[in-house]
């Protein structure tokens, strides 16, 4: 019956992936005009009924072995206590649960390119082929878009710099609060300042490997384990902290693989774009935000490799920590392409490949439905 329910679900969201994807396609290029706002309600709504992802199901489950009567709630659940707080306050409602974080994470994300001044109508479409899928099912996205926007104040503060900082500091610590793996993503903001050449980049992942290799599992643990304090609740959560240190079982399978490989490809491939090409190189050390940005987005990458090495490309911790570049990738490939940095070519060869993914990605989802 559950399975009947997701085959309907993930149908329903290709349906509606389906509409956004074709405005995607007609307003790739378009840098100067604001987006419908019936293309935010879809996006909006298909984060709420993102049926597609077996997290939709997993955190109603989450949800209902809590007992709010309880004092100390988040004893009960691997989740944050600022879900088990909103899970209170919202009285179990699942669906209005997921409307409240998905929606504030949406709009820090609209906030983030209103405050770089990045053409949202381009900036939209290339977020709904390239993050939209990753964003719409992990409780994360609410602490990548914080941490984006929190850097974006505390860059673009020319006045108010005191106000602003202290803004950026509040969006770093809701971060923290909105997903335990911020913590990685927050201690590697001061190192964007450090220009990144050959020999900074081989110390950093030396460094980030030795990080991996020594206090990986250790500090993975001390995350999830915090609120354990009894014995059924903690050995709950063990096993969480084990899943997330160790190989994700979804990721098995030739197909699902390959599928892993292009979403990393799609990840590394901009950042290796920004390195390569001269004049886009020379463009981002130009500009301060930008080169921050892209510094951001190599670092984190480069940890999630290191922690690939030393653990396993499927551990969650591993690809979680790449996927927070999907943000910063999205704020450079629009800049680039509005100052007419990157050719029109180039620019529609990585929209190709962000589409593609996202579109095997949805057919593997309900191929592997119906099979099982």
């Amino acid at each position: 019956m559950l399975n009947s329910q997701c085959i309907e679900g993930t149908l329903v969201n290709i349906l509606m992936f389906a509409f956004m994807l074709i405005y995607a396609i007609n307003n790739r290029q378009c840098v100067n005009r604001k987006p419908p706002i019936i293309t935010h309600i879809m996006i909006i709504l298909f984060c709420v009924f993102a049926f597609w992802d077996t997290d939709y199901y997993g955190y109603i489950e989450s949800l209902e072995l809590i007992d709010f009567r309880f004092p100390n709630a988040e004893q009960q659940s691997h989740l944050e206590p600022l879900y088990i707080w909103l899970g209170n306050l919202v009285n179990g409602n699942y669906s209005l649960f997921r409307l409240c974080i998905w929606l504030v994470a949406y709009v820090l994300f609209l906030k983030t390119l209103q405050n770089l001044n990045i053409s949202n109508r381009q900036a939209i479409a290339l977020f709904v082929v390239y993050f939209l899928l990753t964003f719409s099912y992990a409780r994360v996205s609410l602490g990548i878009t914080s941490l984006f926007y929190g850097v974006s104040v505390i860059l673009k503060s020319d006045k108010r710099r005191l106000i602003s900082i202290c803004l950026g500091l509040a969006l770093f610590i809701l971060a923290y609060n909105a997903h335990k793996s911020m913590f990685i993503a927050l201690i590697l903001f001061p190192f964007v300042f450090i220009p990144l050449n050959k020999y900074s980049l081989i110390f950093f992942i030396i460094s980030f490997i030795a990080f991996a290799v020594v206090a990986g599992e250790a500090i993975i643990s001390e995350l999830l384990l915090t609120n354990a304090v009894d014995d059924e609740y903690g050995e709950f959560i063990q096993e969480s902290a084990t899943r997330y240190i160790t190989s994700d079982a979804k990721a098995t399978g030739i197909a699902a693989q390959l599928l892993y490989i292009i979403q990393i490809t799609t990840l590394i491939l901009p950042i290796v774009y920004y390195y390569t090409k001269t004049n886009v190189s020379k463009y981002i050390s130009s500009n301060f935000t930008l080169r921050c940005f892209t510094n951001y987005a190599t670092l984190l990458v480069l940890i999630g490799i290191a922690f690939g090495i030393v653990l396993s490309f499927n551990s969650p911790i591993s690809y979680r920590l790449m996927f927070m570049a999907y943000v910063p990738n999205i704020i450079i490939i629009c800049t680039l392409y509005k100052n007419q940095v990157i050719p029109h070519k180039h620019y529609n060869r990585f929209f190709l490949l962000f589409a593609l993914y996202s579109v095997l990605r949805l057919l593997y989802t309900l191929y592997n439905q119906l099979v099982s």
